[in-house]
């Protein structure tokens, strides 16, 4: 019988458990490894993109290996699109690993 203090499926296999398991478990329930790749993904297009453009622009998320861009003013949205195909380029260079097959803008006002 479950200890009724202890939530539901939080219980012990009975023995000691890795420090770098419980890490990973509770990395993985607070969501840190997802903020992890969202800096991840950020700090490379501030990179890529270099000065004014990163000013105009921050990244969103990724769905199925869109990346979304949103972008402050629509000039800077024109020269985006300009550049699309190098910058996806040189994020998929940086990051393999996320699979990034596209970029998608959109213009949201004031980038935070």
């Amino acid at each position: 019988m479950r200890n009724p203090s202890r939530p539901k499926g939080s219980q012990r296999s009975g023995g000691p458990q890795k420090l770098g398991d419980l890490l990973a478990n509770l990395i993985s329930r607070r969501g840190y490894a997802q903020q992890q790749v969202n800096e991840e993904i950020s700090n490379a297009w501030t990179h890529i993109v270099g000065g004014g453009l990163s000013e105009n622009s921050r990244t969103g998320r990724v769905r199925r290996g869109v990346l979304e861009i949103l972008v402050n003013n629509s000039v800077a949205l024109q020269e985006l699109q300009f550049e699309k195909r190098l910058f996806l380029k040189h994020m998929n260079q940086a990051l393999p690993q996320h699979g990034i097959q596209d970029l998608r803008f959109r213009i949201v006002g004031e980038i935070s």
